[in-house]
């Protein structure tokens, strides 16, 4: 999807990787989640030359015990890196000075770290199934802009005499 100038005048666009692994199930819960989507990952390119080859891949990898962040020298994208693995490419658009989220509740796992990168703010989103589905219905395009807000301080009510719903804030 290309954007135009407009777009971004106001807003930061990101591409991300996201990479879904199968892993073999380390806990009892794991064994729950859908095979091919037990762990994912984020990868990114950032380009350093004029040349196709110039190119670093940030790599962000969750775990339960740290959270590790790498940079690969190696020029391959990680579709060809993982080939067992199932890559989706994800475009975020996130408006300059917006808080994600003020109050997040559950446990620090992949996903929770993936919608961080990704400005995802989809409290049910848990498990990196859903997160992928999540993402396909949206075309792969995280639109910060657009995402509803829990709290909208000026918002006309029904009761308030404006049967319509305008927003007059």
């Amino acid at each position: 999807m290309a954007f135009s100038l407009l777009d971004t005048a106001d807003a930061k666009i990101r591409t991300w990787y996201l990479v879904y692994h199968h892993r073999d199930p380390f806990y009892w819960f794991t064994k729950l989640l859908e095979p091919g989507f037990r762990h994912v990952e984020l990868t990114r390119p950032v380009s350093f030359g004029p040349n196709i080859e110039d190119v670093v891949w940030i790599n962000v990898l969750p775990m339960f015990e740290m959270m590790d962040v790498e940079i690969s020298t190696d020029p391959r994208p990680p579709w060809v890196k993982c080939p067992a693995s199932v890559v989706q490419k994800v475009t975020t658009i996130q408006p300059f000075y917006r808080v994600r989220s003020w109050f997040d509740a559950g446990p620090s796992t992949c996903v929770e770290v993936a919608k961080i990168a990704l400005g995802i703010r989809a409290f049910f989103v848990r498990t990196p199934f859903q997160l992928y589905q999540h993402i396909q219905n949206r075309d792969g395009v995280i639109d910060g802009r657009r995402q509803r807000r829990w709290f909208r301080p000026n918002c006309a009510t029904a009761t308030d005499g404006n049967a319509a719903g305008v927003d007059h804030g």
